[in-house]
Protein backbone atom coordinates (compact mmCIF):
# COMPACT_ATOMS: atom_id res chain seq x y z
CA UNK A 1 0.00 0.00 0.00
CA UNK A 2 2.69 2.21 0.74
CA UNK A 3 4.54 1.92 -2.94
CA UNK A 4 1.09 2.47 -4.28
CA UNK A 5 0.48 5.61 -2.01
CA UNK A 6 4.32 6.94 -2.96
CA UNK A 7 3.69 6.46 -6.64
CA UNK A 8 0.74 8.38 -6.50
CA UNK A 9 2.55 11.32 -4.75
CA UNK A 10 5.52 11.14 -7.22
CA UNK A 11 2.48 11.42 -9.92
CA UNK A 12 0.72 14.53 -8.49
CA UNK A 13 4.17 15.84 -8.00
CA UNK A 14 4.81 15.29 -11.98
CA UNK A 15 1.63 16.92 -12.91
CA UNK A 16 2.54 19.88 -10.63
CA UNK A 17 5.62 20.54 -12.48
CA UNK A 18 4.51 19.81 -15.62
CA UNK A 19 2.18 22.21 -14.90
CA UNK A 20 4.49 24.91 -13.64
CA UNK A 21 6.98 24.42 -15.99
CA UNK A 22 3.64 25.16 -18.86
CA UNK A 23 2.98 28.98 -16.37
CA UNK A 24 6.87 29.70 -16.56
CA UNK A 25 7.49 28.60 -20.30
CA UNK A 26 4.50 31.25 -20.86
CA UNK A 27 6.72 33.59 -18.53
CA UNK A 28 4.92 33.18 -15.40
CA UNK A 29 7.46 34.21 -12.71
CA UNK A 30 5.44 33.26 -9.88
CA UNK A 31 5.20 29.46 -11.36
CA UNK A 32 8.83 29.87 -11.79
CA UNK A 33 9.09 30.89 -8.29
CA UNK A 34 7.54 28.29 -7.02
CA UNK A 35 9.85 26.07 -8.60
CA UNK A 36 12.64 27.45 -7.44
CA UNK A 37 11.58 27.21 -3.56
CA UNK A 38 11.13 23.44 -4.54
CA UNK A 39 14.32 22.71 -5.55
CA UNK A 40 16.69 25.05 -4.41
CA UNK A 41 17.79 23.72 -0.97
CA UNK A 42 18.29 20.25 -3.03
CA UNK A 43 20.11 21.81 -5.64
CA UNK A 44 22.03 23.90 -3.39
CA UNK A 45 23.02 20.52 -1.12
CA UNK A 46 24.07 19.05 -4.20
CA UNK A 47 26.71 21.77 -5.41
CA UNK A 48 27.59 22.41 -1.75
CA UNK A 49 29.19 18.81 -1.44
CA UNK A 50 30.88 19.08 -4.86
CA UNK A 51 32.58 22.28 -4.20
CA UNK A 52 34.31 21.31 -1.37
CA UNK A 53 31.73 22.74 1.40
CA UNK A 54 32.41 26.23 0.29
CA UNK A 55 29.24 28.00 0.97
CA UNK A 56 29.26 31.03 -0.92
CA UNK A 57 30.57 28.92 -3.80
CA UNK A 58 27.48 26.94 -3.87
CA UNK A 59 25.13 30.14 -3.14
CA UNK A 60 26.60 31.21 -6.60
CA UNK A 61 25.83 28.12 -8.32
CA UNK A 62 22.72 27.55 -7.29
CA UNK A 63 21.89 30.74 -8.69
CA UNK A 64 23.73 30.04 -11.75
CA UNK A 65 21.34 26.87 -12.27
CA UNK A 66 18.29 28.36 -11.67
CA UNK A 67 19.46 31.86 -14.07
CA UNK A 68 20.20 29.19 -16.53
CA UNK A 69 17.03 27.39 -15.93
CA UNK A 70 14.97 30.19 -15.81
CA UNK A 71 16.60 31.27 -19.38
CA UNK A 72 16.21 28.16 -20.73
CA UNK A 73 12.82 27.13 -19.76
CA UNK A 74 11.38 27.54 -22.88
CA UNK A 75 13.30 24.81 -24.16
CA UNK A 76 12.45 22.41 -21.63
CA UNK A 77 11.23 18.73 -23.21
CA UNK A 78 8.53 17.70 -20.67
CA UNK A 79 9.09 14.07 -22.62
CA UNK A 80 12.70 14.13 -22.37
CA UNK A 81 12.82 13.66 -18.36
CA UNK A 82 11.47 15.08 -15.16
CA UNK A 83 12.27 18.78 -13.99
CA UNK A 84 13.84 17.66 -11.26
CA UNK A 85 16.53 15.92 -13.62
CA UNK A 86 16.51 18.47 -15.58
CA UNK A 87 17.49 21.32 -13.05
CA UNK A 88 20.63 18.96 -11.56
CA UNK A 89 21.86 18.31 -14.92
CA UNK A 90 22.22 22.13 -14.81
CA UNK A 91 23.55 21.66 -11.70
CA UNK A 92 26.18 19.31 -12.76
CA UNK A 93 27.03 21.40 -15.77
CA UNK A 94 27.60 24.45 -13.98
CA UNK A 95 30.09 22.70 -11.40
CA UNK A 96 31.73 21.17 -13.98
CA UNK A 97 31.79 24.74 -15.50
CA UNK A 98 33.06 26.21 -12.29
CA UNK A 99 36.24 23.69 -11.55
CA UNK A 100 36.88 24.35 -15.35
CA UNK A 101 37.62 27.86 -14.99
CA UNK A 102 39.18 27.28 -12.02
CA UNK A 103 41.47 24.19 -12.27
CA UNK A 104 40.52 22.97 -9.03
CA UNK A 105 40.27 19.31 -7.92
CA UNK A 106 37.01 18.51 -6.24
CA UNK A 107 37.15 17.33 -2.06
CA UNK A 108 34.71 16.64 0.13
CA UNK A 109 36.08 18.06 3.51
CA UNK A 110 34.43 17.97 7.15
CA UNK A 111 30.91 18.78 7.96
CA UNK A 112 29.58 19.81 11.32
CA UNK A 113 26.16 18.10 12.50
CA UNK A 114 24.29 20.57 13.98
CA UNK A 115 22.34 18.76 16.70
CA UNK A 116 22.10 18.97 20.64
CA UNK A 117 24.50 16.67 21.63
CA UNK A 118 27.29 16.27 24.70
CA UNK A 119 30.43 17.51 23.51
CA UNK A 120 31.39 13.85 23.89
CA UNK A 121 29.20 12.89 21.46
CA UNK A 122 29.96 15.90 19.25
CA UNK A 123 33.68 14.83 18.73
CA UNK A 124 32.44 11.22 18.02
CA UNK A 125 30.28 12.51 15.11
CA UNK A 126 33.06 15.12 14.27
CA UNK A 127 35.87 12.46 14.12
CA UNK A 128 33.24 9.68 12.25
CA UNK A 129 32.10 12.98 9.73
CA UNK A 130 35.94 13.31 9.32
CA UNK A 131 36.57 10.14 8.49
CA UNK A 132 33.94 9.30 6.25
CA UNK A 133 34.59 12.73 4.45
CA UNK A 134 38.39 11.96 3.70
CA UNK A 135 37.26 8.63 2.74
CA UNK A 136 34.66 10.20 0.02
CA UNK A 137 37.95 11.94 -1.05
CA UNK A 138 39.19 9.11 -2.08
CA UNK A 139 36.66 7.97 -4.97
CA UNK A 140 36.39 8.95 -8.37
CA UNK A 141 34.95 12.19 -8.96
CA UNK A 142 32.35 9.99 -10.43
CA UNK A 143 32.41 7.62 -7.33
CA UNK A 144 31.87 10.96 -5.37
CA UNK A 145 29.15 12.62 -7.67
CA UNK A 146 26.76 9.02 -7.65
CA UNK A 147 27.10 8.90 -3.91
CA UNK A 148 26.01 12.11 -3.23
CA UNK A 149 23.06 12.28 -5.46
CA UNK A 150 21.70 8.75 -4.26
CA UNK A 151 22.53 8.89 -0.65
CA UNK A 152 22.34 12.75 0.46
CA UNK A 153 20.11 14.05 -2.25
CA UNK A 154 18.26 10.03 -2.16
CA UNK A 155 17.58 10.30 -5.76
CA UNK A 156 17.20 6.88 -7.35
CA UNK A 157 19.23 5.50 -10.39
CA UNK A 158 17.58 6.70 -13.16
CA UNK A 159 17.29 9.86 -11.99
CA UNK A 160 21.04 9.76 -11.76
CA UNK A 161 21.44 8.15 -14.88
CA UNK A 162 19.54 11.43 -16.48
CA UNK A 163 21.74 13.80 -14.94
CA UNK A 164 25.11 12.24 -15.46
CA UNK A 165 24.12 11.38 -18.62
CA UNK A 166 25.03 7.25 -18.38
CA UNK A 167 23.32 4.55 -18.47
CA UNK A 168 21.77 3.31 -15.50
CA UNK A 169 23.66 0.40 -15.28
CA UNK A 170 26.86 1.91 -15.20
CA UNK A 171 25.07 4.18 -12.23
CA UNK A 172 24.42 0.97 -10.40
CA UNK A 173 28.17 -0.38 -11.29
CA UNK A 174 30.01 3.15 -9.95
CA UNK A 175 27.56 3.14 -6.59
CA UNK A 176 28.79 -0.78 -6.55
CA UNK A 177 32.44 0.21 -6.45
CA UNK A 178 31.90 3.24 -4.53
CA UNK A 179 30.35 1.57 -1.82
CA UNK A 180 32.84 -0.93 -1.82
CA UNK A 181 35.76 0.82 -1.70
CA UNK A 182 33.94 2.98 1.06
CA UNK A 183 34.04 -0.16 2.69
CA UNK A 184 37.00 -1.48 2.70
CA UNK A 185 38.52 2.20 3.90
CA UNK A 186 36.38 2.39 6.60
CA UNK A 187 37.04 -1.13 7.86
CA UNK A 188 40.27 -0.71 8.28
Amino acid sequence: MISWLAKRFKAVEGLSDYILVKMAKRGDCDAFGKIYLKYLDGIYRYIYFRVNQNEQTAEDLAETVFFRAWNHIKVFDENSGTLKSWLYRIAHNAVIDHFRDNRKQVTLEEGLVEEKVSLEEKIIQNFELRELAQAINKLTDEQKQVITLRFIEDMTNDEIAKIVNKKEDAIRALQSRALKKLRNLLVK
